[in-house]
Protein backbone atom coordinates (compact mmCIF):
# COMPACT_ATOMS: atom_id res chain seq x y z
CA UNK A 1 0.00 0.00 0.00
CA UNK A 2 1.64 3.49 -0.89
CA UNK A 3 0.09 6.24 0.64
CA UNK A 4 0.23 10.43 -0.47
CA UNK A 5 1.54 12.08 2.86
CA UNK A 6 0.90 15.83 2.73
CA UNK A 7 2.86 18.02 5.29
CA UNK A 8 0.07 21.53 5.46
CA UNK A 9 0.47 22.34 9.33
CA UNK A 10 2.53 25.79 9.05
CA UNK A 11 2.41 28.86 8.35
CA UNK A 12 5.07 30.09 5.35
CA UNK A 13 8.53 29.45 5.01
CA UNK A 14 9.26 32.32 3.79
CA UNK A 15 7.82 34.43 6.18
CA UNK A 16 9.67 37.69 4.78
CA UNK A 17 7.43 38.05 2.06
CA UNK A 18 5.33 41.64 1.50
CA UNK A 19 1.83 39.91 0.70
CA UNK A 20 1.64 36.78 3.06
CA UNK A 21 -1.01 33.93 1.96
CA UNK A 22 -4.52 34.71 3.57
CA UNK A 23 -6.31 31.60 5.32
CA UNK A 24 -8.42 31.88 2.54
CA UNK A 25 -5.47 31.45 0.00
CA UNK A 26 -3.95 28.80 1.98
CA UNK A 27 -7.52 27.02 1.69
CA UNK A 28 -7.42 27.18 -1.99
CA UNK A 29 -3.79 25.52 -2.85
CA UNK A 30 -4.30 23.17 -0.48
CA UNK A 31 -7.67 21.73 -1.87
CA UNK A 32 -5.59 21.65 -5.35
CA UNK A 33 -3.18 19.60 -4.14
CA UNK A 34 -5.41 17.30 -2.80
CA UNK A 35 -7.47 17.08 -5.70
CA UNK A 36 -4.57 16.06 -7.70
CA UNK A 37 -3.21 13.40 -5.00
CA UNK A 38 -6.73 11.90 -4.92
CA UNK A 39 -6.66 11.88 -8.51
CA UNK A 40 -3.08 10.22 -8.70
CA UNK A 41 -2.95 6.05 -8.20
CA UNK A 42 -2.34 6.12 -4.21
CA UNK A 43 -4.13 3.57 -2.28
CA UNK A 44 -4.37 6.50 0.45
CA UNK A 45 -3.97 9.87 1.07
CA UNK A 46 -3.22 12.00 4.79
CA UNK A 47 -3.05 15.35 5.44
CA UNK A 48 -1.58 17.09 8.15
CA UNK A 49 -2.84 20.48 9.12
CA UNK A 50 -1.78 22.87 11.76
CA UNK A 51 -2.15 26.95 11.70
CA UNK A 52 -6.16 27.48 11.75
CA UNK A 53 -6.57 23.82 10.86
CA UNK A 54 -10.51 24.56 11.95
CA UNK A 55 -10.90 27.58 9.18
CA UNK A 56 -9.33 25.45 6.40
CA UNK A 57 -11.70 22.42 7.09
CA UNK A 58 -14.67 24.60 6.79
CA UNK A 59 -13.21 25.21 3.09
CA UNK A 60 -12.05 21.99 1.74
CA UNK A 61 -13.62 18.79 1.01
CA UNK A 62 -13.15 16.31 3.31
CA UNK A 63 -13.50 13.24 1.41
CA UNK A 64 -11.38 10.78 0.66
CA UNK A 65 -8.69 11.58 2.86
CA UNK A 66 -7.20 10.72 6.63
CA UNK A 67 -7.28 14.15 8.76
CA UNK A 68 -4.32 14.46 11.20
CA UNK A 69 -4.03 18.07 13.21
CA UNK A 70 -0.64 18.62 13.85
CA UNK A 71 -0.99 21.35 17.56
CA UNK A 72 2.77 21.50 17.08
CA UNK A 73 3.17 23.29 13.91
CA UNK A 74 4.64 25.97 15.66
CA UNK A 75 8.09 23.66 16.22
CA UNK A 76 8.09 23.44 12.30
CA UNK A 77 7.78 20.96 9.14
CA UNK A 78 8.91 18.06 10.89
CA UNK A 79 6.68 18.21 13.83
CA UNK A 80 4.03 17.34 10.92
CA UNK A 81 5.70 14.53 9.71
CA UNK A 82 6.04 13.01 13.37
CA UNK A 83 2.70 13.59 14.18
CA UNK A 84 1.03 11.96 10.71
CA UNK A 85 3.42 9.52 10.75
CA UNK A 86 1.62 7.93 13.28
CA UNK A 87 -1.82 7.17 11.70
CA UNK A 88 -0.05 5.17 8.45
CA UNK A 89 -2.06 1.73 8.30
CA UNK A 90 -0.11 -0.94 9.18
CA UNK A 91 -0.09 -2.23 5.06
CA UNK A 92 1.74 1.34 3.97
CA UNK A 93 4.58 0.09 2.32
CA UNK A 94 5.83 3.36 0.92
CA UNK A 95 5.03 7.12 1.09
CA UNK A 96 4.54 10.01 -1.40
CA UNK A 97 5.77 13.09 0.63
CA UNK A 98 4.03 16.20 -0.81
CA UNK A 99 3.64 19.86 0.48
CA UNK A 100 0.42 22.08 1.00
CA UNK A 101 2.01 25.24 -0.61
CA UNK A 102 3.18 23.27 -4.27
CA UNK A 103 -0.78 23.52 -5.73
CA UNK A 104 0.83 22.73 -9.53
CA UNK A 105 1.73 19.40 -9.27
CA UNK A 106 -0.28 17.10 -11.80
CA UNK A 107 -1.37 13.49 -11.01
CA UNK A 108 0.59 12.08 -13.80
CA UNK A 109 3.90 12.88 -12.24
CA UNK A 110 2.74 11.54 -8.97
CA UNK A 111 1.92 8.14 -10.87
CA UNK A 112 5.32 8.43 -12.91
CA UNK A 113 7.34 8.93 -9.38
CA UNK A 114 5.56 6.17 -7.82
CA UNK A 115 5.98 3.68 -10.79
CA UNK A 116 9.37 4.48 -11.12
CA UNK A 117 9.60 3.52 -7.29
CA UNK A 118 8.24 0.06 -7.86
CA UNK A 119 10.85 -0.87 -11.03
CA UNK A 120 14.15 1.07 -9.73
CA UNK A 121 14.87 -1.33 -6.25
CA UNK A 122 15.43 2.54 -4.69
CA UNK A 123 14.16 3.03 -1.17
CA UNK A 124 13.69 7.04 -1.95
CA UNK A 125 12.40 8.44 -5.75
CA UNK A 126 12.48 11.76 -6.07
CA UNK A 127 12.48 14.19 -9.50
CA UNK A 128 14.29 16.97 -11.04
CA UNK A 129 13.86 20.31 -12.56
CA UNK A 130 16.71 22.49 -13.89
CA UNK A 131 19.36 20.10 -11.82
CA UNK A 132 16.87 20.99 -8.68
CA UNK A 133 15.63 18.58 -6.50
CA UNK A 134 11.71 18.55 -6.48
CA UNK A 135 8.98 16.88 -4.67
CA UNK A 136 6.78 14.99 -4.44
CA UNK A 137 9.35 12.34 -3.05
CA UNK A 138 8.28 8.45 -3.03
CA UNK A 139 10.18 7.24 0.72
CA UNK A 140 9.69 2.99 1.07
CA UNK A 141 8.48 2.40 4.62
CA UNK A 142 11.81 1.78 6.03
CA UNK A 143 12.89 5.67 6.12
CA UNK A 144 10.38 6.14 8.59
CA UNK A 145 12.22 6.58 11.14
CA UNK A 146 14.62 8.78 10.11
CA UNK A 147 11.87 10.90 8.82
CA UNK A 148 10.25 11.32 12.03
CA UNK A 149 13.34 12.26 13.84
CA UNK A 150 13.47 15.23 11.52
CA UNK A 151 14.04 18.66 13.36
CA UNK A 152 12.65 22.18 13.22
CA UNK A 153 12.19 23.06 9.45
CA UNK A 154 13.91 20.31 8.13
CA UNK A 155 12.23 18.82 5.65
CA UNK A 156 12.64 15.32 3.61
CA UNK A 157 15.51 16.44 1.08
CA UNK A 158 17.72 15.92 4.37
CA UNK A 159 16.88 12.13 4.02
CA UNK A 160 17.74 12.19 0.24
CA UNK A 161 20.94 13.96 1.05
CA UNK A 162 21.84 11.49 3.67
CA UNK A 163 20.97 8.14 2.03
CA UNK A 164 21.64 9.14 -1.93
CA UNK A 165 22.94 5.69 -2.49
CA UNK A 166 19.85 4.53 -2.28
CA UNK A 167 17.60 7.36 -4.45
CA UNK A 168 16.54 7.68 -7.67
CA UNK A 169 16.21 11.03 -9.88
CA UNK A 170 13.32 11.37 -12.40
CA UNK A 171 13.89 14.09 -14.69
CA UNK A 172 10.40 16.16 -15.52
CA UNK A 173 9.76 18.94 -17.79
CA UNK A 174 7.56 21.14 -15.22
CA UNK A 175 8.78 23.32 -13.03
CA UNK A 176 5.69 22.64 -10.67
CA UNK A 177 7.80 19.67 -8.61
CA UNK A 178 10.29 22.58 -7.46
CA UNK A 179 7.18 25.34 -7.50
CA UNK A 180 5.83 26.98 -4.19
CA UNK A 181 3.30 29.59 -3.55
CA UNK A 182 4.25 31.83 -0.59
CA UNK A 183 2.40 34.93 -0.90
CA UNK A 184 -0.80 36.72 -2.20
CA UNK A 185 1.47 37.97 -5.73
CA UNK A 186 2.80 34.48 -6.35
CA UNK A 187 -1.11 33.11 -5.98
CA UNK A 188 -2.43 35.79 -8.10
CA UNK A 189 0.23 35.45 -11.01
CA UNK A 190 0.45 31.61 -10.70
CA UNK A 191 -3.17 30.81 -10.14
CA UNK A 192 -5.39 34.10 -10.11
CA UNK A 193 -8.04 35.71 -7.88
CA UNK A 194 -8.70 33.41 -4.63
CA UNK A 195 -12.25 34.38 -5.27
CA UNK A 196 -12.21 32.12 -8.46
CA UNK A 197 -11.44 28.88 -7.28
CA UNK A 198 -14.35 29.48 -4.44
CA UNK A 199 -16.85 26.68 -4.81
Amino acid sequence: MIIGFICAGGVSRRPAVQRPLTIDHTARLIERVTRSYKAAALDQLILVLGHEAKRILQQIPLQGMKIVINAQYRMGLSSSFDCGLRFLPEECTAIVVGLGDMPLIEPETIDHLVETFKKSRKGIVYPTYNKQIGLPIVFDLKYRDELARLHGDAGPLTIVEQFHKDTKAVKVKTEAVVREISSCDEFEQVIGPVEQLVD
